[in-house]
């Protein structure tokens, strides 16, 4: 019955092809990852590189937990299918559980294996080390379900979308901030794998205990016991929660999906119905205005910090460095750009109906200009009141904020025309979007190549105007690519 399950709500059937590429590739990554460790990292940290490679194997078995498990349990639609049917709830858990853990699994693997095959003397420890890994995994997918089951069901229908944004989102930056420090720390101190390679044997992995003393001894055991009394209350109230909550929490989910209003539009003439079309699929995703707008405040502040401080340490430094850093960040995490038409209803229309798709593709761009100017402005004011730039240095650095803004929203809604993706929620949409990695990759490379022209001496000007001239020149060419190539936006009109 559980593949029978499996089938229905997961919608897919396992390609072996399929399967065994991915498979390969994890090999792959794995034996990379292994290589680099071994090869870069100091002579001291590269015999204890295992201890970084299981941190980051429960760094993304986390992340994979907390974006796969609040999806498929209480946004997955055809779970509402099976719910008139004889099947328990913990079943449908189980399922959806058992089917993310073994993916979680086999990342840990991915990462770990190459200490088996070639590393014969820490085998021992690489096998400790990947039982740590599912447990901890296992911890934190039941405490993920958990959470995401109180916040179904005692967030009102209104905000439960929201709610779930915000937990997911901030669960991100939190697993983020861990996993830069982490790696930041074993670069840049050298006892900091040594130091948590002893930790884990003698607290997690366990030494012989007669080379403890009695205290040793004595924490370790009540460290296990507290860990395992953890995981039975941890696993108790969620038999409690599924069994009283959870489909209350669906329903109440659902709810929030499909809300309708009893509003008749009224028929008036159109004057600018690309700007209409573009205006009513913003502002009809109150998700995507909330996570555009709202999240992107903290992501600015934690992005310009993490690059400013990663591309220090090569000394690229400089007048402007920080302000520039700052704006790039707030024009390359426009999600309303990234998703143009990912996130349109209507996308499936617009080939058989007479829309130019070179003017839909300008008026997405100018709706995305407009939504990522507000965050420009706003951390524009910021700058200008706590810095007190001079006068041709604050108009310079908005002119620069403006031109970065066209320029990042025009390559967001460019890629996704593309390569749009097929979600099944919006959630799913939200996060995980390839097309703003992109553009964020496309925006530092460029801010970093003209901080090193500046500081290199191959250009005579200082830093901020050549980023502003910069800027400019690649917003004409986009306007330019826009305005003369129209079969590459599939437009029809003469």
């Amino acid at each position: 019955m559980k593949r029978i399950l499996c089938k229905i709500l997961f919608y897919n059937k396992a390609n072996p092809v399929v399967v065994a590429s991915l498979c390969f590739i994890g090999a792959y990554i794995g034996y990379l990852v292994w290589y680099i460790l071994n090869h870069y990292l100091p002579a001291s940290a590269a015999d204890n590189s295992y201890v970084l490679v299981s941190l980051l194997s429960a760094w993304f078995c986390a992340f994979l937990g907390i974006y796969q498990l609040p999806d498929q349990l209480c946004m997955n639609r055809r779970i509402q299918t099976i719910l008139c049917y004889p099947v328990e709830v913990r079943t449908i858990l189980s399922v959806v559980g058992m089917r993310v853990f073994l993916l979680q699994s086999g990342i840990c693997a991915t990462f770990l294996y190459p200490f088996f095959l070639f590393e014969a003397h820490h085998r021992k420890e690489a096998a400790l080390a990947m039982l740590f890994c599912c447990i901890l995994t296992v911890a934190l997918d039941i405490a993920v379900i958990l959470f995401s089951i109180l916040i179904s069901r005692f967030c009102a229908s209104d905000i439960v979308g929201y709610a779930f944004v915000v937990f997911q989102y901030g669960s991100f930056l939190i697993l983020a901030w861990l996993a830069g420090n982490t790696v930041f720390s074993c670069f840049h101190k050298p006892g900091f794998l040594s130091d948590s390679a002893g930790v884990l044997k003698r607290y997690i992995t366990g030494q012989s205990p007669a080379a403890m003393q009695g205290y040793e001894l004595r924490s370790i055991l009540w460290i296990w016991g507290a860990a395992l009394t953890g995981m039975t209350v941890l696993i108790a109230v969620l038999k409690l929660a599924a069994k009283h909550w959870y489909v209350r929490g669906y329903l109440n989910v659902q709810s929030f999906r499909h809300r309708e209003t009893e509003k008749q539009p009224s028929v008036s003439h159109i004057k600018h119905p690309y700007f209409l079309l573009e205006w009513k699929r913003v502002t009809r995703n109150k998700e995507l205005i909330f996570f555009s707008n709202i999240k992107n405040i903290i992501t600015v502040v934690i992005l310009s910090r993490l690059l400013l401080h990663n591309f220090s340490q090569f000394g690229l430094k400089g007048t402007c460095v920080e302000e520039l850093f700052l704006l790039m960040s707030c024009c390359s995490v426009n999600t309303i750009s990234s998703t143009a038409y990912s996130s349109d209803d209507n996308k499936s229309c617009y080939a058989f109906l007479p829309i130019s798709g070179r003017r839909l593709f300008l008026w997405k761009t100018i709706q995305g200009f407009l939504w990522g100017e507000i965050t420009v402005l706003l951390f524009w004011f910021i700058l200008i009141g706590f810095e007190r730039p001079p006068v041709m240095n604050t108009f310079l650095l908005l002119f620069y904020g403006t031109s970065m803004n066209y320029v990042c929203v025009w390559l967001g809604v460019c890629i996704d025309l593309k390569m749009p993706r097929i979600v099944n929620s919006t959630n799913e949409l939200l996060h995980g979007n390839i097309s703003k990695v992109i553009v964020l990759i496309t925006a530092a490379s460029l801010t970093v190549v003209e901080i090193i022209l500046v500081g290199g001496k191959w250009v005579p000007i200082p830093l901020l105007p050549f980023a502003c001239l910069a800027g400019a020149g690649v917003a004409a060419g986009e306007y330019g690519y826009w305005k003369f190539c129209k079969g590459d936006f599939y437009d029809t009109d003469s």
